[in-house]
């Protein structure tokens, strides 16, 4: 059986203040960048160009026609009780920086815990796809697709991760190519349940780093928990001996380095350079203090 969800869509697009400008407005405007660039818009090569770059941009913004509510409002209650997590990684997106119009190219992870319902998967990537194809920001589009799967589907959690590139920094700008950016927003149970989150980054492949520690002090700063076992030992862990002080700022860590097998740390060290990474929306540096330790 399925049912249709019916709630007013509070994620429609703002009608913008003026009337939408013609096609004819939308080509001059082209040709006048052109010119401004340096070139003739009435030469061969580029006599059809401003045409062109209309129809790019009516496939580029295409999401401001849809509205993502819609591709959710069809759920499926036949599921002989499925109450695990539903996982859908590896989708590729490509979006575009509201700030210069230039290219965001990544991929998203998203994830929900039903709650008596499940939606067709590739509505979850309908609803991604809703969203970057509009001028965006990596944060902005993160939370967007986590807050209308959350708020229609009223699932136990939402887990949303995204990776990409910004060609508005890697082409231009500082030109750092192979920079990657990773956000991600947690609701539910995978932000209040640490072994949820965890297990949510193990399937889309993000390692966590597994610790033994004599004796530690733990703080995350945003109370969320961190994924991050402190009782383990496994191998390509470090493993903290004698009197240990573990001190993490930010959760949701994974080991972002080279994936070595062993990390040797001698005497009283400090290591604050670990590569690792922080997932959750929360800045902020990891740095763990030890003495005695080895590893393992």
């Amino acid at each position: 059986m399925h049912t249709m969800t019916t709630c007013p869509s509070a994620f429609a697009t703002a009608q913008p203040l003026e009337p939408k400008p013609s096609r004819e407005e939308a080509e001059a405007a082209v040709r006048t960048l052109l010119r401004w660039a340096g070139d003739e818009p009435s030469r061969e090569g580029l006599r059809d160009t401003p045409a062109r770059v209309v129809r790019a941009y009516e496939d580029w913004f295409s999401g401001y026609a849809d509205d993502p509510v819609l591709f959710l409002q069809r759920t499926f209650e036949e599921v002989e009780g499925y109450d695990e997590m539903v996982v859908l990684r590896d989708i590729r997106f490509e979006s575009h920086c509201e700030h210069h119009l230039a290219p965001i190219i990544g991929r998203a992870h998203i994830a929900y815990l039903p709650n008596n319902r499940v939606v067709g998967i590739s509505k979850l990537a309908r609803v991604l796809d809703t969203y970057a194809k509009r001028m965006q920001i990596q944060e902005k589009l993160t939370t967007q697709i986590a807050r209308t799967i959350d708020e229609v589907l009223q699932p136990k959690g939402v887990a949303v991760v995204v990776e990409a590139a910004h060609q508005c920094m890697t082409t231009r700008g500082v030109h750092k190519p192979g920079v990657s950016m990773i956000t991600s927003t947690m609701f539910g149970a995978f932000r209040s349940d640490p072994s949820t989150r965890r297990e949510f980054m193990s399937l889309i492949g993000v390692p966590t780093i597994p610790l033994s520690v004599t004796s530690a002090t733990y703080t995350s700063t945003d109370g969320l928990g961190c994924v991050l076992s402190l009782d383990q030992t496994a191998t390509g862990a470090i493993s903290l001996t004698g009197n240990a002080s573990v001190n993490l700022t930010g959760c949701s860590l994974y080991d972002n380095s080279t994936n070595s097998t062993a990390l040797s740390v001698g005497g009283s060290s400090s290591l604050s350079a670990l590569s690792v990474g922080v997932v959750g929306g929360v800045s902020g540096a990891t740095s763990i203090t030890t003495t005695e330790t080895t590893a393992v």
